[in-house]
């Protein structure tokens, strides 16, 4: 499917860059170059937001939550740039009129009249053939958008309840190579972890919460988890590591087949999940 999908993206590319070429051949130069620089002013904008986002997970500049869930989704959303993209040339196209062409037709008659109405046909044909590849693209893209938004859906967290001030997870139950995530009950309040194996076979466990953005927790992208707040790609081997978006480290060790968090050590994490 992946190799299908490929195939396909590539010959809508193909197509649209040809039709594109081909259908804004006699477009107004003012209006091509005004759509043109738009497209150059969205490009900028996205630089300059992702560099404030880098900057601000980094710590070199001050954030917040809301900050973050605000900038984080636009750094991420590569598609919603695309599509802006692809729109303000599907706008360039279908805001060109043909009033002046029909005019020019009227002044011609004979071989010439039929060449210029030949050519203005094929214009006419190439300018429809981009305006529906742009919007065949823009409809798959968003399509595949609303669809990748399932995987962000709450992961059900699994009770565990400690015993003798001792939490157990069973290790088996991480063989999936998939994001776990577990609801634990302390004397102090409710602790969420999250757990996984990475693609080493080790076990990676934390909080499901971050020093930026709290207890939004978070959901797993393909080989990598996301924050459900900003929406910044953690890789799963850094799992365990401070800083930035990664998940808050918790201490724990892995033996009898069971990862083993002392309750005392989870207690002071109750304070992140009751605000």
């Amino acid at each position: 499917m992946s190799f299908i999908g490929g195939l396909t993206g590539l010959a809508l590319a193909v197509l649209l860059g040809v039709a594109f070429f081909k259908g804004s051949f006699k477009i107004d130069l003012r209006k091509f170059f005004a759509i043109t620089s738009a497209v150059l002013l969205v490009i900028a904008a996205q630089l300059l937001i992702t560099g404030i986002h880098e900057l601000t997970e980094g710590g070199f500049l001050p954030s917040s939550r809301r900050e973050m869930a605000l900038v984080g989704p636009i750094v991420h959303n590569d598609a919603l740039f695309f599509v802006i993209v692809i729109a303000l040339c599907l706008l360039l196209l279908v805001a060109d009129r043909t009033k002046t062409a029909d005019r020019a037709l009227e002044n011609l008659a004979g071989p010439i009249r039929r060449k210029a109405l030949a050519e203005f046909q094929r214009h006419r044909r190439w300018k429809l053939a981009a305006a529906s590849a742009s919007f065949l693209v823009i409809t798959l893209v968003t399509a595949e958008l609303v669809y990748s938004r399932q995987a962000e859906a709450q992961i059900p967290a699994v009770q565990v309840v400690p015993v003798k001030g001792v939490v157990k997870i069973p290790a088996a139950g991480l063989a999936d190579h998939k994001l776990h995530i577990y609801s634990v009950e302390t004397g102090e309040g409710v602790v969420r972890l999250l757990a996984l194996l990475d693609d080493t076979g080790t076990v990676r466990a934390a909080l499901d919460a971050c020093a930026i953005c709290g207890a939004r927790g978070y959901y797993q992208d393909g080989r990598n988890v996301s924050c459900r707040n900003c929406g910044a790609a953690i890789v799963v081997r850094s799992i365990g590591a401070s800083g930035g978006c990664n998940p808050i480290p918790v201490q724990f060790v892995v033996e009898d087949n069971a990862l083993t968090i002392s309750e005392s050590g989870l207690i002071p994490s109750t304070r992140i999940f009751k605000k």
